[in-house]
């Protein structure tokens, strides 16, 4: 008898596969602040794109005077803005062959694994993490900013606050001159095959020339991207004219009640994260508005500048023999501010910019949803699936593929954008901010 070899292995063992199911998650999704919102109270179903909604901009300080005799103060109407917000499409789309899915069946090399269950949740984290990331931008569906100018390289530094935060590996992205809605898409499609999101790396797979300030997109196609077509945005509104210019199809600086408060640095450095800080912020939106926000949005850099903030106040007190934990660290759920014996939480989002803080008035902010995010397929008759349809192969074969998307139509926007502040160029080290 021949001896057992590396060649003849494969003729006496047959080869087994993992029939595990368990999927990790390779998308950071979540649309914690999108499920926050309200939806816009309608007497009935929206049955059309856009929504008009009244801004009030100023009350009418009118009533009350001080006066005398027959003295009868004027009546002052209160300002208000009619303001518009339309729906966006969010569109993920969902494919496989017929062929993929009669090996499975056959018991073949991926014997076992549930591949529409796999592919379809993937979809499903794809879609909601670009909704996260439209809902936290500021309308253009910009994600990155391209901070150094590079020449025929396979890589490229992305700028502060943004850095590489809203990018992921595998995603195809286009360049675009400007941000204002009038840029071009500058050379080809790229795709992004690694990033160090310590240094704001992003490596191509092509070298590429790229001029710094250029913006970074999310392209459908070759030619097609989500340039200009965003939903408007916490970063949007929450901002006074310079992110966005204009919101709601309306001009901030024609109607400066539209603005948000912002707290910057008074040079073009950075200011650093403290409880003066914050109190600053929670009280300007007090004083505009005689309101207090409910939550905080923030990158984990500044939850980290939050609890650096806190260590040195940090006590081990040691009772009888009994020697503390010494633990570290905190429940990121449990973070917050107090403003008069009330809460403040923390949301905490790895897709908002590092940098920042921005206070919501959540409670006054609203969702124009169309429809949710669901399946689109085949609803015909006989025996089409709700999900999935029939398409030609490609190549010379005579397979066809099974294609599907997931669907949806949403906007979000606020019935108060002064009643919200955002803290900007906050000393951030986590993620070297500032830096050069």
């Amino acid at each position: 008898m021949a001896q057992i070899s590396t060649t003849s292995v494969a003729d006496i063992l047959r080869i087994s596969y993992s029939t595990e199911e368990y999927i990790a998650p390779h998308e950071r999704f979540m649309c914690r602040s999108y499920d926050l919102m309200m939806e816009f109270e309608r007497g009935d179903d929206p049955v059309g794109a856009s929504h008009k909604f009244e801004i009030v901009t100023r009350n009418s300080h009118s009533g009350a005077s001080v006066a005398e005799g027959s003295d009868w103060p004027t009546f002052r109407v209160p300002a208000s803005v009619q303001a518009t917000v339309t729906a966006r499409q969010f569109l993920t789309p969902l494919a496989f062959t017929d062929m993929m899915l009669e090996v499975a069946k056959a018991g073949g090399m991926i014997h076992a694994i549930p591949i529409v269950d796999r592919y379809a949740s993937g979809a499903v984290q794809d879609h909601h993490a670009m909704m996260n990331r439209n809902v936290i931008g500021h309308g253009t569906g910009r994600m990155a900013v391209v901070q150094d100018a590079t020449v025929t390289s396979t890589t490229a530094i992305m700028r502060n606050p943004e850095g590489t935060w809203q990018l992921r590996e595998g995603m195809y992205v286009g360049a675009y001159d400007t941000d204002a809605g009038a840029g071009t898409l500058q050379g080809a499609v790229m795709r992004i095959v690694a990033i160090d999101d310590d240094t704001r790396t992003v490596t191509w797979a092509a070298a590429v020339t790229l001029t710094a300030g250029w913006g970074i997109y999310r392209m459908a196609s070759d030619t097609v991207g989500d340039y200009a077509l965003g939903t408007n945005g916490i970063r949007g509104i929450v901002d006074n004219g310079t992110l966005t210019t204009t919101i709601f199809g309306l001009t901030r600086a024609d109607y400066p009640g539209l603005n948000a408060q912002i707290v910057s640095p008074s040079t073009s450095g950075s200011q650093s994260y403290s409880e003066a800080l914050v109190r600053q912020c929670v009280n300007r939106v007090r004083r505009k508005n005689g309101m207090e926000p409910s939550h905080v949005l923030m990158n984990q850099g500044m939850v980290s500048e939050h609890c650096n903030f806190l260590t040195p106040s940090r006590m081990y007190t040691v009772t009888g023999k009994g020697v503390p934990a010494y633990q570290i660290g905190q429940n990121e759920d449990d973070l917050g501010v107090m403003q008069n014996g009330k809460k403040i939480p923390f949301i905490v989002d790895t897709d908002y910019p590092a940098a920042e803080m921005a206070f919501l008035t959540l409670n006054l902010f609203r969702r124009h949803t169309l429809k949710q995010a669901e399946w689109v397929g085949d609803y015909g008759e006989g025996g089409g699936s709700p999900k999935l349809l029939r398409a030609p192969g490609t190549g010379q074969n005579f397979n066809t593929s099974v294609v599907g998307a997931l669907q949806g139509f949403i906007n979000v926007a606020s019935l108060m954008p002064g009643a919200n502040c955002r803290a900007t160029s906050v000393a951030d080290a986590e993620n070297n901010f500032p830096s050069a």
